[in-house]
């Protein structure tokens, strides 16, 4: 049986949590964004959203947004080094996602977006979608009906 898409998250969380230069990695709503305190976080950050998921033919993807981000004052403030060290967080979790031990199928076209945000406390990073590629399986034997086919 496939993995579910909350087995993927908690892997996907593992994964993250486990590196060495992450304090925080966790999987937020979209809508949290728009009430996120990020100054409540410990950085570099972490931060898995749900995109979509397709179904074609007997293949299942994931699309997850990953966002990486770092905070500093905006005296000792350097954007390009943030969103650099970002960057790079971003190359390993890759490496270890698409790591053909898994049960998924990574898509290895992946586009980084630089972001900056704030004020006096500067949020800088990256953001990129991963698509995980699952096998489907269709079998009407599990399915918990009383309709007979």
């Amino acid at each position: 049986m496939s993995l579910t898409l909350n087995q993927i998250i908690k892997k996907l969380v593992e994964i993250a949590a486990a590196h060495k230069q992450v304090r925080t990695a966790k999987h937020v709503k979209a809508e949290d964004f728009l009430v996120f305190d990020y100054k409540d976080q410990e950085y570099p950050a972490v931060w898995y959203t749900l995109n979509r998921s397709d179904i074609a033919g007997k293949e299942k993807t994931y699309r997850i947004v990953v966002t990486i981000a770092d905070i500093h004052h905006v005296e000792n403030m350097d954007e390009l080094e943030m969103q650099s060290d970002c960057e790079l967080i971003g190359h390993d979790l890759l490496a270890q996602i698409s790591w053909d031990k898994n049960e998924w199928v990574m898509d290895k076209n992946v586009t980084f977006e630089y972001f900056r945000q704030g004020q006096e406390d500067i949020l800088a990073g990256v953001t990129f979608e991963v698509s995980l590629k699952l096998p489907i399986l269709y079998n009407n034997c599990q399915v918990p009906t009383d309709y007979i086919l």
